[in-house]
């Protein structure tokens, strides 16, 4: 068959509508915005700003998929993933970012609906110009059936493995802790990542590891997400004391406040260690973050005392 060869650029501010059936193709220099919150009192993300569909409710018809397929090779392409907060000081928006970036790969896709593969590698980092971070992923999807999103319907067996991954991905996904607390715990960067994913009948399940240098920050979770639940709800269940624990450098920032709501002495701790064992948490995937409920311990080890010196993050 015919190939193609095309450079394509994929921005927030696009819409993309109709069939899209590519066949065999190559795509280079493809670039994908997506923003997960636009940092506003609206608290948009990429999908919602493409479609114009307010936040899913209870009972509310599930979401079409894209009429896409094709067999794509992917060269020179890149994602850029943004989270966007409100400076209280200023109310303007302020923007974390992480970048996948020279990026290849084979996507084969038959229908979104039914089950296609991936496998894509690159680099990852902030400014785009690293080049000894890098990240490889693959697996096999399928989203939904009869050409809409149905979680019941959800099958995900895929695997990411990373060197060298910048630890901003943290509160550009999930955020729980600013950049500053993501650095102060586990320093620039993480030296090794390895999640697998797994996804059925609306529950999808990931066991992530994840290791800084020299042994300053370890994370290992075995989060669950339930699509099912609307909006989708972020669980995590310990069975013994590893499942899920979290251990780095005492950030300075808000996350030490939530700290020592667990453990008083972390507001006073200076260096030192921080371990965080997870028996349970229950949170819905929403801008607000606060709504929720966990169950932890917090460990401090090799700490110095100390009056604090203001309120942190000041």
């Amino acid at each position: 068959m015919a190939s193609t060869r095309s450079r394509a650029i994929f921005r927030s501010a696009s819409s993309c509508a109709g069939k899209f059936h590519l066949g065999n193709c190559a795509i280079d220099g493809l670039i994908v915005d997506y923003v997960f919150d636009s940092g506003d009192d609206a608290h948009y993300d990429t999908y919602q700003k493409l479609t114009g569909a307010p936040p899913r409710r209870p009972g509310s018809p599930p979401p079409p998929l894209a009429n896409l397929s094709g067999k794509i090779q992917l060269t020179n392409s890149q994602i850029n993933l943004y989270r966007g907060q409100t400076d209280p000081s200023t109310l303007h928006a302020v923007f974390e970012s992480v970048r996948f970036f020279n990026i290849g790969g084979q996507l084969d896709i038959a229908a979104l609906d039914q089950p296609w593969k991936y496998k894509i590698d690159g680099n990852a980092g902030i400014t785009g110009e690293e080049r000894a971070q890098t990240f490889a992923s693959s697996g096999t999807l399928s989203l939904g059936q009869g050409g809409v999103f149905v979680p019941a319907a959800l099958k995900i067996d895929a695997t990411f493995n990373g060197v060298g991954v910048p630890t901003d991905l943290l509160p550009v996904l999930l955020p729980v802790l600013t950049s500053d607390d993501s650095r102060d715990a586990f320093g620039a960067t993480f030296d090794n990542v390895d999640v697998k994913i797994k996804g059925d009948g609306g529950a999808v399940r990931m066991d992530i590891l994840a290791e800084s240098a020299g042994g300053r920050g370890h994370v290992h979770v075995k989060p669950t997400i339930d699509l099912n639940a609307t909006p989708a709800t972020l669980t995590m269940a310990s069975t013994n004391p590893d499942d899920n624990l979290i251990a780095g450098g005492i950030p300075t920032g808000p996350a030490r406040i939530a700290m020592a709501r667990i453990n008083p002495f972390a507001l006073y701790a200076e260096a030192g260690t921080a371990v965080v064992r997870v028996a349970s948490l229950e949170a819905p995937l929403t801008a607000l973050w606060t709504i929720g409920s966990a169950k932890a311990e917090l460990e401090l080890h090799d700490v110095k005392l100390a009056s604090p010196r203001g309120k942190p993050g000041s």
